[in-house]
């Protein structure tokens, strides 16, 4: 049950909150809710009073609104909870159940599990050696999961709606596609990897290029420490999967490589280097990757 505790000073900030409620249509996306109390207005309601629990994100919000359940809102895609939903049945991958997701003034809200321990960001630096192996085989165990799922060959998530682009570090800001095949989204790779190599004075021909040799595996592309909780029992839990669907299989090395982390997060010392340990090396598509960021940036279009 959701019940928002209020004092004397909330109310009329409350009553002008649910006015706005009741001005701006609810578009319900995805129900899977027994809870009556479970609603979207009342989760509108309760985020008056919800703790907050992302405060170094700009332009995404996470609040725990009840003992055992969160929103995330704002920036926020209906495809990152039918991703979440479409891994959860499918593995054995720790991940939030998703009971509720809805769009209300031009914002979508996921409403989750809300998971009870420390990140791996957090907890990383406390780690001995031996703890820190063991949560890096937790994490590959994960992707070796995700590469087990029965292939698709078509890029990008697994729910797209109609025009859904691919997202994430090697796309641009405005994403790509939609491709239809994976052949696709190689031309399209090497379409920038071209531009990325003129002027180097070498034969095209004699140099590697992307290709569709192997299939496209489910990848998460922000397995980064600080979308890892573990929780009490020592379980490790996977969230943030807004970027996930069906990808090369260098792209999962190449970002877990290429991640800094973000000002306030750093990358926790000797994590990246631990997790790569584990994981097949793709160096070679991963500098090809890094090559072509500059395009990406300058050249969205091109």
């Amino acid at each position: 049950m959701i019940t928002p505790v209020l004092t004397s000073l909330t109310f009329a900030r409350r009553a002008c909150h649910e006015e706005t409620i009741t001005q701006d249509p609810i578009h319900i996306i995805l129900s899977r809710t027994s809870d009556p109390d479970l609603t979207p207005e009342n989760v509108l309601l309760s985020l008056e009073t919800g703790v907050d629990l992302n405060k170094f994100s700009t332009g995404t919000s996470v609040k725990q609104i009840t003992g055992n359940k969160v929103v995330k809102y704002g920036m926020v895609s209906a495809t990152e909870a039918f991703n979440m939903e479409y891994v959860r049945t499918r593995t054995k991958i720790n991940i939030p159940t998703v009971h509720l997701v809805f769009y209300h003034a031009g914002r979508t809200y996921i409403v989750m599990d809300y998971v009870r321990g420390r990140t791996l960001q957090d907890a990383w630096a406390s780690f001995d050696q031996s703890e820190r192996l063991k949560r890096a085989s937790q994490l590959a165990d994960v992707i070796a999961q995700l590469r087990a799922m029965p292939h698709s060959t078509t890029p990008g998530p697994p729910n797209p709606s109609p025009g859904s682009k691919c997202e994430g570090r090697w796309f641009t800001f405005f994403g790509a596609g939609p491709f239809q095949s994976h052949h696709d989204l190689v031309t399209w790779l090497n379409r920038k990897l071209s531009i990325a190599r003129r002027g180097g004075g070498e034969e095209m021909s004699a140099r590697p290029m992307f290709n569709d040799a192997s299939p496209l595996v489910f990848t998460h592309q922000d397995l980064a420490a600080r979308n890892l909780i573990l929780d009490d029992n020592g379980n490790l839990w996977v969230i943030d999967w807004e970027l996930a669907g069906w990808y090369p299989e260098y792209f999962e090395y190449a970002c877990i490589a290429s991640d800094t982390g973000v000002p306030q997060m750093p990358v926790p010392v000797g994590w990246r280097e631990l997790v790569l340990l584990y994981l097949k090396s793709y160096k070679q598509e991963y500098e090809m990757l890094q090559s072509i960021q500059w395009v990406l940036n300058v050249m969205p279009f091109s």
